[in-house]
């Protein structure tokens, strides 16, 4: 009789431990699946933010050209204003004003231009950043996963050691 309890003592044990054992490399395996799934993310994040930052700096080249066509626009009706005068081309106060459209526009232009490429490399240091942050996620989950299979052989050890000492235990009692 001793045997049989043992035996049933000793399949309880070893069942538990497997499904310990079990348990932790699903776990595991769910981390490293949450691990790849952080690090794939990422690199999207990372691929949509290289092309944002592309566009950022293409609608500073096109508003940085919408600026010189409005002032060379500016300058020519300027230009049939002066004519239309009378006065001597090239001199006075429209020329002045051409002038001073000529710097102001040029210099609108070139802010445009750099607002874009700081932005876009802003964009872009956004987008290299969620990168390493994803890959550091994808590594945690990593150390995570092995954490989890690590405890879960030590589940299944301790649960065949605690079935061998049952045994040699039944074995010990049945001596008696």
């Amino acid at each position: 009789m001793t045997w049989i309890a043992t035996g049933i003592t000793v399949a309880g044990t070893l069942y538990g431990a497997a499904s310990a054992n079990s348990s932790a490399k699903a776990g595991a395996a769910q981390s490293r699946v949450s691990g790849f799934a952080a690090q794939k993310e990422s690199a999207l994040n990372d691929a949509t933010a290289q092309q944002e930052a592309l566009d950022i700096r293409q609608a500073a080249r096109d508003q940085a050209d919408q600026i010189k066509r409005s002032a060379m626009q500016r300058r020519g009706q300027i230009l049939v204003a002066q004519s239309a005068s009378g006065t001597v081309l090239g001199e006075g106060s429209a020329q002045a004003a051409m002038d001073q459209l000529e710097t102001l526009s040029s210099a609108d232009a070139l802010v445009a231009l750099y607002s874009g490429v700081n932005a876009a490399a802003s964009r872009r240091h956004q987008g290299r950043l969620g990168l390493q942050a994803g890959s550091e996620k994808a590594s945690a989950f990593g150390m995570e996963a092995a954490s989890q299979e690590a405890a879960g052989q030590r589940a299944l050890v301790g649960g065949l050691l605690t079935a061998g000492a049952q045994v040699a235990g039944g074995y010990v009692k049945s001596k008696k």
